[in-house]
């Protein structure tokens, strides 16, 4: 989960502007991080996999809020276009 949100972070970098992102491109250097971790999990290093795991129920519980969150702005949108509509058939 942590090699997707550091991939998708650069995409997302990236895509600000051609100049503006290449900038912030140079700086961040996800695939960099990613191969760090990939590499430190491969070799068995303790404080990798230690935070390779943690940063996984971070990225796992984030998730689920924002699942959590889109799921609620649903219900709300389908709750305004309800009301709308039986607005708008009174009124008709």
């Amino acid at each position: 989960m942590r090699f997707l949100n550091n991939a998708l972070r650069d995409v997302l970098l990236g895509m600000i502007s051609f100049f503006v992102g290449d900038v912030i491109d140079i700086f961040h250097r996800a695939n960099k991080k990613n191969m760090a971790m990939i590499q430190g999990f491969v070799d068995g290093d303790e404080a990798i996999i230690k935070q390779v795991n943690q940063r996984a129920w971070q990225s796992a519980i984030i998730l689920i809020i924002l699942l959590l969150l889109i799921a609620l702005m649903i219900r709300a949108l389908v709750s305004f276009g309800s009301y709308l509509y039986s607005l708008i058939t009174s009124i008709f």
